[in-house]
């Protein structure tokens, strides 16, 4: 019986290659969008879940709203980690690491490497490391001492037997490699290539008491049952204990005094395991946003509801063709039980066809996916080991339980109507199969609408003024090792024709750094008027060099002396020190002996990282170190010409200490602030396409249904002297209600939740009434153009003819 029934099957789906290939790649499509959206979403959520104790690791944050400036960073000052074991017993322990940019010098050649870490040796009681060579408990316990990741390990020596061996970093000094660790896995938010001792961090001996300096990234371990209330209970005890004590010394203001203004001052623990999705600050790696993750999370629920819709809608009308055959088996002799194993069996050869289909398209399609979302999965490894069978089997059972409502829907036939080919109204099933095609068109035009907003405001945000020009700037990195020979360095670089400005600094627009300095307008602070300032060193040509606007008084003088005891702020920072521009003004800069500096002038605020925060007030001081240059370059000349001739002249200038030449972009640096929304933007378009296609597939199918049932009809009415307008304009009507009920609902749903991502920018692009009219015109114009193509093909048919047939 079983083989009659896959038999009959097959011999349907051959009968009806259209709708059976419809029905075929819609569901193997849907389902291959959900298995990879599914995956992404299960990659999201086990970043930093490798580590056994996981949900007993903390980060400690600082927040700070001082006076009007904020400052909310994920690190801490360098005692608070010891003072937080030594204090309280249930904090099992406490690291704290420190990312600092290396050389290393292998034989001739140097390589810079950026996943360098200082790290206290309690790193690897707190985190759990795979050690390939050496004892973990005896690691940087000494300075001088380095341990290495296995990639660092082949990189310099070819194997990872290296214990013992040493690597020079810098071109100072030879580290001894103790010990070689397993490569972290891609989900963590940090990596870790090389990690030295913290006993060699020059800048920890000045720091180890300093409770108002935050330079350190610090997690804690929790024993079993500790919450996280209880850490940040901790945490505010020692703020009051230790911290206090240094604002009143420094600003003269108790923790009180600042809360009363309706500021902060603290810190607060943050789960290890929330890093990449949930935080919304700086971090050592670029993370994700838990808002993406649900989008794409509905995307795919978006993407599977069509297809299975477009599924059960083709099933139910295609079974409407099939009533003569309903009817003859029941004469036969066959009962509802047999009707509906026949149909669920036809389902079952369609499931066991689409899962294969779905398998081919997974494996064709991963690549593409992997470098749109920048992810590294593996269909059946890794999390894919499990998750991929899992949705295979699911969508198995998916496809079968659409198949039940299209097989009870013709088990129900009355022989007697079913041989004339008569079915009941209320069988027919319209109102279920338009509220199908209702969902679908809703689905699709929130896709559209998600798809717009996304790259309207990529596009504003890569095209809103920032207050200075990021076009045309290269920026060298490596330039600290100039030292006392930058000035010249600079000199030479601007004699290369095409280059027309340039500037030595120690922090730039898209490479800020956090340094905050305390000011005030008078000598002696009284109780909050102190203001934690970002300060920034920079040399005389940084201003024009960016083109940033001054707004009052003057920007530095090259060649004038007393420029180095005076600043430059922007609009924000005259704001909080309330800077009138009358000329002669001063601000005290605090800590320690106040030091007097004039205020030459207030340039404009500018963004020196992502919109999605404010520009913040920004106090600029004069100064020769350099750390960056930047370059203003002429566009009519040949910058592959610049770029080489610049590499030249460096090479010659750090020849006998031999550090790589390293260079990008300004406007690069700043678009790399928006990898995650270019990733979503562009899977946004994907997703968009196919669910499009989905949803036109099905109408294609069920319009071709409808018009086949309704030839005679078409037929009579152009006898009877209508035309092709009149007939396309009667088709046309429901499903522009359809539409119309649709807008209704995806309209509002699609404003709320792309409002809500939003705000995740302080500037943002506004919902314009355009981007629905625009979502709402593209699907309507799909339909139009579908029908017109099914109603050529009706109009076509001689009605003499078509009146002749059975049906």
């Amino acid at each position: 019986m079983l083989r009659h029934y896959l038999l009959t099957a097959f011999r349907n789906l051959l009968k009806n290659k259209v709708f059976g290939a419809i029905n075929i790649t819609g569901l193997a499509v849907g389902y291959t969008v959900a298995i990879l959206i599914a995956l992404f979403i299960c990659d999201e959520f086990s970043f930093d879940r490798y580590h056994t104790k996981a949900d007993r690791i903390f980060r400690i944050n600082s927040d700070f709203l001082v006076n009007g400036s904020s400052f909310h960073v994920a690190h801490a000052p360098a005692p608070l980690g010891p003072a937080l074991k030594h204090n309280y017993p249930k904090i099992a322990d406490a690291v704290r690491i420190k990312p600092e940019q290396v050389v290393v010098k292998t034989g001739n050649e140097l390589f810079r490497e950026e996943h360098s870490f200082f790290a206290d040796a309690n790193l690897f009681r707190v985190f759990d490391f795979i050690t390939l060579q050496g004892n973990p408990d005896r690691f940087l316990h000494s300075p001088g001492t380095v341990v290495v990741s296995k990639r660092t390990a082949l990189k310099y020596f070819g194997h990872t037997d290296v214990a013992g061996k040493t690597l020079m970093l810098n071109d100072s000094m030879n580290y001894s490699i103790e010990g070689v660790i397993e490569d972290l896995p891609r989900q963590s938010h940090v990596r870790f290539d090389i990690i030295r001792s913290i006993a060699d961090d020059p800048e920890l001996p000045s720091r180890s008491n300093i409770w108002l300096n935050v330079g350190y990234t610090t997690y804690v371990l929790a024993n079993e049952g500790v919450s996280i209330g209880e850490i940040d209970a901790y945490l505010k005890n020692l703020t009051k204990s230790y911290a206090e004590p240094q604002l009143k010394n420094f600003i003269n203001s108790s923790l009180e005094d600042i809360e009363v203004k309706g500021g902060r001052f603290g810190f607060y623990a943050f789960p290890l395991t929330d890093i990449h999705l949930y935080s919304t600050i700086e971090e050592l790696e670029v993370g994700s946003n838990i808002k993406y993750v649900y989008m794409l999370g509905c995307i795919g629920l978006f993407i599977l509801i069509i297809a299975c819709f477009n599924y059960i809608n083709l099933s139910t009308v295609q079974s409407i063709t099939r009533v003569k055959e309903v009817g003859v088996r029941k004469v036969l002799g066959s009962g509802r039980r047999g009707i509906i194993l026949q149909f669920l069996s036809e389902s079952a050869l369609i499931a066991t066809i689409t899962i294969v289909l779905c398998l081919i398209l997974l494996y064709v399609s991963l690549p593409v996916f992997n470098q749109i979302s920048g992810k590294d999965i593996r269909l059946f490894s890794g999390t894919g080991k499990w998750l991929t069978p899992i949705g295979l089997i699911i969508a198995t059972f998916a496809g079968l339980l659409a198949s039940v409502y299209p097989a009870i829907f013709s088990s129900v036939f009355q022989p007697s109507k079913a041989l004339k080919g008569r079915i009941p109204f209320n069988l027919k099933g319209q109102k279920l199969r338009n509220g199908l095609m209702m969902v679908q068109f809703a689905a699709g035009l929130m896709l559209i609408i998600g798809t717009i907003t996304v790259y309207k405001q990529l596009n504003f945000v890569l095209n809103t003024p920032l207050g200075y020009n990021r076009n045309q700037v290269i920026v060298l990195h490596n330039t600290a090792v100039l030292g006392v020979h930058a000035l010249s360095f600079k000199q030479d670089i601007l004699a290369i024709n095409g280059v027309e400005k340039g500037t030595m600094a120690g922090f730039l627009p898209a490479y800020a750094g956090d340094n905050t300095r305390l000011f005030n307008t008078q000598a002696t602070a009284a109780p909050g008027q102190a203001h934690a300032l970002r300060t920034w060193f920079v040399d005389a040509d940084f201003i024009p060099t960016l083109e940033i606007p001054m707004l009052k008084g003057r920007n530095f003088l090259p060649n004038e002396i007393n420029d180095s005891s005076a600043v430059v702020i922007n609009a924000k920072a005259a704001d909080i020190l309330g800077y009138k521009g009358n000329g002669g003004e001063s601000v005290y800069q605090m800590g320690g002996e106040p030091v007097k500096l004039s205020v030459l002038g207030v340039m404009d605020n500018f963004n020196d990282g992502s919109l999605k925060v404010s520009s913040q007030p920004l106090v600029l001081m004069l100064s020769k170190n350099s750390t960056m240059m930047a370059f203003k370059i002429n566009s009519r000349q040949n910058m592959h010409h610049i770029i080489s001739r610049m590499e030249e002249t460096y090479r010659d200038a750090v020849k006998e200490i031999d550090v790589p030449f390293n260079y990008s972009f300004l406007d690069e640096g700043y678009q790399n602030l928006y990898q995650a929304e270019e990733k979503l933007g562009k899977l946004f378009l994907y997703f968009s396409c196919i669910a499009i296609i989905l949803a036109a597939s099905g109408l294609v199918g069920l319009l071709g249904f409808i018009i086949q049932r309704r030839m005679k009809e078409i037929g009579l009415r152009k006898l009877l002297g209508a035309n092709v307008y009149s007939i396309y304009g009667m088709l046309a009507k429901t499903y522009l209600y359809l539409i119309g009920f649709s807008m209704l609902i995806a309209f509002p749903a699609a404003f709320f939740l792309m409002n809500q991502w939003l705000q995740d920018f302080a500037y943002r692009t506004s919902l314009n009434l355009w981007v629905f009219v625009a979502a709402g015109g593209m699907m309507i114009l799909i339909m139009l153009i579908i029908i017109s193509y099914q109603l050529l093909r009706a109009a076509n048919a001689k009605p003499v003819t078509v009146l002749r047939t059975d049906e």
